[in-house]
């Protein structure tokens, strides 16, 4: 075993490298103990990636409601029901992005499976939130215009 820095989850791990007839070392990754881990490891990366996203559409999300809000109080030149329109599409789409963001992932540590299951759910609820605060942006540019 020797140790090496896996650089995408900055932790040292153990590895080991196997010999073949020949007396060639072949690469970690193409054992099979390793390639199970790898691909779990894959799957918590794209699981945090998915979540970060999630965070940076509620941000969105918290700007266009304010900005709504604030233009519904203000005298500003804007049709009210469609403003009010956009700002119901936001709110809906605030529920599947929070529900994108819960830490799931520890309930069940490093299962391929049920990583797997998280990157299919919240790659599901990250585009339900995107298409709903799509709508929610065409009304308001609806609403301004």
């Amino acid at each position: 075993m020797s140790p090496a820095l896996d650089d995408r989850l900055g932790r040292d791990v153990q590895v080991e490298s196997t010999t073949s007839a020949r007396g060639k070392s072949s690469p970690p990754e193409l054992m099979a103990g390793n390639s199970f881990r790898r691909e779990s490891d894959d799957l918590g990366i794209r699981i945090n990636e998915l979540g970060t996203k999630s965070t940076q559409l509620l941000l969105f999300l918290t700007f266009a409601i304010v900005g709504a809000a604030t233009l519904r109080t203000a005298q500003f030149p804007a049709d009210q029901a469609l403003v009010r329109v956009a700002t119901w599409w936001w709110i809906l789409a605030v529920f599947p992005v929070l529900l994108g963001v819960l830490p799931v992932k520890d309930f069940n540590w490093n299962n391929r499976a049920w990583y797997r299951f998280l990157v299919l759910v919240k790659f599901l609820l990250l585009w339900a939130a995107v298409i709903f605060s799509t709508v929610g942006t065409i009304q308001f540019l609806r609403a301004v215009s």
